[in-house]
């Protein structure tokens, strides 16, 4: 994977200069609207596994084997940017550690993103 012309493709898709055909424009909106990082792990994954849902019988994962490659690729993705000094994946102590600071108030066994 070339991680420098993933960056540029998705700050393309960020500026709509380019789309990723897998949604519909709704869709689209949210995933550029979640952030950089959302729409390189959509291409990353797009990239290593395709992006027409009917070649996997309707599911982006369909079997649990798949979800293990995602995440092999993902982490991969993951590493590219720890060595820039980005830290992308986190593993369940760290969450545990970083949930209570970012939400403050909320109790330790809601994992939600305030």
């Amino acid at each position: 994977m070339n991680y420098d012309k993933l960056s540029e493709l998705a700050k393309q898709i960020i500026a709509g200069e380019a789309t990723i055909a897998r949604l519909d424009t709704l869709e689209e909106h949210g995933r550029v609207a979640g952030s950089c990082r959302n729409v390189e792990a959509t291409i990353v994954l797009g990239t290593a596994f395709g992006n027409n849902k009917s070649e996997q019988n309707g599911s982006f994962c369909p079997v649990n084997q798949e979800s293990c490659k995602q995440k092999d690729v993902l982490k991969a993705y993951a590493d590219n940017a720890l060595q820039n000094g980005i830290k992308l994946w986190y593993s369940e102590v760290d969450i545990e550690e970083i949930i209570p600071i970012i939400c403050l108030n909320q109790p330790k066994k809601h994992f939600v993103m305030c």
